[in-house]
C-alpha cells in the first residue's frame, strides 16, 4: 500500500489514528466526527494541542510546539517524526505496523528516482534542534518539604527509595514532587503529581513539570542507578519514574525510565554508552509488535530482551512493577524473551 492508500485507509479507520497517537505518548484522544482527531502531547495537558484533520491528506497541527512548523509537509507522519525523533521512513513504518498494513513505495515512472528520493528527503527533514540543558541549583529543592508520601508508600515505594529519589511535598500546590536529574546528577527540573482526589473533575493536571525539561533527553534513574547497572551488566527499561522507585524498593536498582512507551534517539545513545544488555519492561498495553519496534532500535549492538505477559499476570495498562516482587520475578523468569530480529 502506498502513501495515498495508507492515508485513505486511516481516514476510513480513525481508530487506527488513535492507536498511533497513543503509542507515541499522546493522551486524552478524542475523535470529532468527520472533522479531526485531537489529543494532548505526551508531556502536556491541553487535549487539543495535537490535531490530525480528517481530510484526504490527513494534515496535522501541533499548536504548542513552534518547532513543528519547521516541517515543509505537516501530516500524521510528520507528527510521528516530530514526537519520536524519527526519519520519515521510520514514521511511515511505525504507522503501518500499528495499523497492520504493509507499506509499498511506488515510483512515478514520469520522474526520475533521484527526484522522488530528494523530494521525500526534503519533506522528511527536521531541522536539528540545538539542545542546551538548563541546570538548576540545589537551592531549588528548598521549596519543598522532604517527607515520605503516603500515596507513594501505598504504591510500593518505600521510605528508602523515596529518600533516594528526593520525593517531597509541595505544600503550596498540593503535590508530591521528585527531582529530575541528568546522568551527571545535575538538577534539571521537578515533576509533581497532584494529591487531589477529584483532579479530573476540577481540571487539575495530574502531572506537571516545574521547569522546562524534554522527556526525550534524559533517562530517569540513570544517575542514581549508574553503578548498579554496570555491575549487573543489564539495564531494565520501564515507562514511568514510579517504576524505577518501585523496583528500588524491591532491591532492584539496575533500572531507568524512558517516560513514555518509546525510546528517543538521545536516550538510545545514552543506553549504547552503557554497553550492557537491555530488558524492556514496558506496560501491559504495549503490543508485541511495538516491543519488536523498540527492540530493533538497538541494531544488534547488544542483547535485547522484552517482557511479554503471556501468562495474564498483569491487568491492562499495569506495569510489571505494580504487583510486587513475586510477580515481577515471575515475569522476568517466565515471560522474558530474547529479541531475535522478528
Amino acid at each position: 500500500m502506498d502513501i495515498i492508500g495508507i492515508k485513505d485507509f486511516l481516514l476510513n479507520n480513525p481508530d487506527k489514528i488513535e492507536d498511533v497517537l497513543s503509542y507515541i505518548g499522546c493522551h486524552d484522544t478524542k475523535i470529532i466526527r468527520n472533522k479531526r482527531i485531537q489529543s494532548a502531547l505526551p508531556d502536556g495537558n491541553n487535549n487539543t494541542s495535537v490535531q490530525i484533520f480528517l481530510d484526504t491528506f490527513l494534515s496535522a497541527k501541533i499548536y504548542t510546539r513552534n518547532n513543528f512548523e519547521n516541517y515543509e509537509v505537516k501530516d500524521i507522519f510528520t507528527v510521528v517524526q516530530f514526537l519520536k525523533d524519527y526519519s520519515l521512513t521510520e514514521a511511515i513504518n511505525l504507522v503501518c505496523s500499528i495499523s497492520n498494513i504493509e507499506y509499498t513505495y511506488k515510483i512515478n515512472k514520469n520522474r526520475s528516482e533521484s527526484y522522488d528520493f530528494l523530494k521525500m528527503f526534503k519533506r522528511g527533514i527536521k531541522k536539528e534542534e540545538v539542545y542546551e540543558e538548563i541546570l538548576l541549583t540545589e537551592n531549588f529543592t528548598k521549596r519543598f518539604v522532604r517527607e515520605d508520601c503516603i500515596m507513594f508508600l501505598d504504591d510500593g515505594v518505600n521510605s528508602e527509595a523515596q529518600s533516594k529519589f528526593g520525593v517531597s511535598y509541595d505544600i503550596l500546590d498540593n503535590r508530591i514532587v521528585f527531582a529530575i536529574r541528568n546522568d551527571k546528577g545535575s538538577l534539571l527540573s521537578f515533576k509533581g503529581r497532584t494529591c487531589e482526589k477529584d483532579y479530573k473533575i476540577n481540571g487539575t493536571p495530574k502531572f506537571i513539570s516545574y521547569y522546562p525539561c524534554n522527556n526525550n533527553n534524559y533517562l530517569f534513574g540513570l544517575y542514581e542507578n549508574y553503578f548498579d547497572i554496570l555491575i549487573a551488566n543489564e539495564v531494565i527499561l520501564v515507562e514511568a519514574e514510579k517504576g524505577v522507585m518501585q523496583l528500588s524498593s524491591m532491591g532492584i536498582n539496575n533500572v531507568v525510565a524512558i517516560n513514555k512507551k518509546n525510546i528517543s534517539s538521545i536516550q538510545l545513545k545514552k543506553l549504547f554508552k552503557l554497553n550492557v544488555n537491555v530488558v524492556l519492561a514496558l506496560d501491559k498495553d504495549v503490543l508485541l509488535e511495538e516491543l519488536f519496534i523498540e527492540s530493533k532500535k538497538f541494531k544488534s549492538l547488544c542483547d535485547v530482551y522484552y517482557i511479554y505477559d503471556n501468562l495474564g499476570l498483569l491487568e491492562k495498562k499495569e506495569s510489571p512493577c505494580d504487583k510486587g516482587i513475586e510477580i515481577f520475578n515471575r515475569l522476568m523468569n517466565e515471560c522474558k524473551f530474547k529479541y531475535k530480529g522478528e
